[in-house]
């Protein structure tokens, strides 16, 4: 994820919320394509008092990441650029972001359940909001100086729950 290697994309400043906020309080990057659903999603999140910053593609997500290492990344499986494994897979090679904890969403999410994708959680679409928020709650990490850690509540395992 160096910076360098990021281009700027136009619609940054359309779908990406939060950035001042996301430096004051535990943060969850959203990556989902879908408008609405990134809406729903944010709006969720922020009621139960994270900042969130948005990301509508992969490439945007990784440069969200790199802007503020948030303390989860909540990612679609299935982007327009890229998958979110491959967001996830960018994000564990770079030193910063190599703890963050990240939840795959997907329709196909049994598809998932099996793989040994390196994901923390796996979550249905559709999901249970209030299950989805206490997933959230079990794998937010502590973001100091920039730089994801795992933390004494946090419970990050390899374990994937499938929220229904």
């Amino acid at each position: 994820m160096d910076p360098t290697t990021l281009d700027r994309d136009l619609r940054d400043d359309e779908v990406a919320k939060g950035g001042d906020a996301a430096m004051e309080q535990r943060t969850v990057l959203v990556v989902e394509d879908d408008a609405a659903i990134r809406s729903l999603i944010a709006e969720l999140l922020e009621e139960a008092g994270y900042a969130v910053l948005e990301a509508d593609c992969g490439q945007q997500a990784l440069r969200r990441a790199d802007e503020h290492v948030p303390s989860v990344v909540l990612v679609d499986h299935r982007l327009p650029d890229m998958s979110g494994l491959d967001v996830l897979a960018q994000l564990r090679t770079y030193s910063p972001s190599r703890h963050i904890p990240v939840i795959l969403m997907s329709g196909v999410a049994h598809q998932l359940s099996d793989v040994d994708h390196g994901a923390d959680r796996v979550l249905s679409k559709p999901f249970d909001i209030t299950d989805f928020v206490e997933q959230i709650n079990a794998v937010a990490c502590d973001v100091r100086d920039g730089v994801a850690y795992p933390n004494a509540t946090c419970q990050r395992s390899p374990d994937r729950i499938t929220v229904r």
